[in-house]
């Protein structure tokens, strides 16, 4: 599932790229704060692997650069029902590409590393990793974007993130 995603992602950036135009030539600060759940995938599988009922926060600030690029101090927290004790985050920083669909929505894609933190009552991990994302935003008016988005670890094998839906305030 996630490989047809991310394929039909590459293969459709030209079009986005080419056939519109730039949303409102907003540059400047902004916060995004989102509410969703935990998914987990796994390399060669083509469907979810682990969804477990979860609560996830997901929270930005940061700042464009230009129409098509931003800067973003980022960080998700998912707690699962099942195990109060259970949980995982991300803090980090990430590059944010946007690409216009129109005037009034945008694709993106990011890239980051940050602190990842993995505890359950069995483990307690805490590395630096890589993390990836995609998402999709629409222009309410130009101080407010609603959208949905995904934000995980970049593994190979694993993938462990947050889809949620998020609502942006631009400063």
């Amino acid at each position: 599932m996630k490989k047809i995603i991310l394929t039909l992602s590459i293969c459709m950036l030209p079009l986005f790229t080419l056939a519109s135009t730039p949303l409102n030539q907003r540059t400047g600060w902004f916060t995004t704060v989102g509410v969703g759940t935990k998914l987990t995938f796994l390399a060669g599988s083509n469907n979810l692997d682990s969804w477990e009922p979860s609560a996830a926060g997901v929270l930005t600030i940061g700042k464009l650069i230009s129409p098509r690029f931003a800067w973003e101090f980022d960080g998700f927290n998912a707690y699962l029902f099942r195990d109060t004790n259970e949980h995982l985050s991300l803090v980090g920083t990430s590059a944010r590409w946007l690409f216009p669909i129109g005037d009034r929505a945008n694709f993106y894609l990011k890239l980051g590393v940050g602190n990842y933190r993995d505890k359950s009552q069995s483990r307690n991990d805490n590395d630096i990793i890589p993390y990836n994302g995609v998402g999709y935003s629409y222009y309410i008016n130009k101080k407010l974007d609603l959208g949905l988005s995904y934000q995980g670890l970049l593994l190979l094998i694993f993938d462990a993130g947050v889809f949620s839906a998020d609502i942006t305030y631009h400063f």
